[in-house]
């Protein structure tokens, strides 16, 4: 199944950096679970961003404050949802066509770029979150990027293995498919043995 970005989601992407746009339409064109940006999951106000640190969901120093985010949010049934059962596949393709675009990140559930999403005794707890990274995060996250490439490499060159695997084996010029050499009579025609016959 196909989705596409709606009308909301356009709206509440409106003021952040290009390269969030560029990746939030390849997601859509990709992923299994549909996504939507709800309100301040994009650019946000300095208001909300208030708001939403009162209500301890949010900070004061985000980077939505700054267009530099988003909130890749579930969208299942025709709602949000915070299930995370479907963070797993939204956000590995989200993983898989950053890097496409060679676009460096920092995800609200991996915010020391390790690895290891969500790990006890961390405050790695914002799955929809996906950042542009500060200055002191970038070669954290250029490491991060490196490390999924390298790791989906062995997927990619097994790929290629199998096709090549795959392929005939080259013949020789003087060996005729399907023709044992040692039936060749002498003169270089075929004929096969038959019992009884000389």
């Amino acid at each position: 199944m196909t989705f596409r970005l709606g009308h909301g989601t356009r709206q509440n992407l409106r003021g952040c950096h290009p390269t969030i746009l560029e990746l939030a339409e390849l997601v859509i064109t990709r992923t299994t679970v549909d996504f939507c940006v709800i309100p301040g999951g994009g650019f946000r106000s300095k208001q909300q961003a208030e708001n939403n640190a009162k209500r301890g969901t949010g900070v004061l120093t985000s980077r939505h404050l700054t267009g530099d985010a988003i909130d890749f949010v579930a969208f299942v049934d025709g709602k949000p949802s915070w299930e995370l059962k479907h963070y797993g596949p939204l956000m590995e393709c989200v993983y898989e066509c950053a890097d496409e675009l060679n676009f460096l990140f920092v995800h609200g559930a991996d915010w020391n770029c390790n690895g290891k999403l969500g790990e006890a005794g961390t405050k790695e707890w914002d799955w929809p979150h996906i950042q542009r990274p500060w200055p002191w995060q970038v070669a954290k996250a250029e490491a991060a990027a490196a490390r999924r490439k390298a790791e989906r490499e062995p997927v990619v060159k097994k790929k290629k293995a199998r096709k090549k695997k795959a392929k005939k084996p080259e013949l020789s010029p003087d060996i005729t498919p399907g023709i044992n050499p040692e039936d060749m009579s002498d003169d270089g025609f075929s004929s096969p043995a038959v019992e009884g016959v000389e």
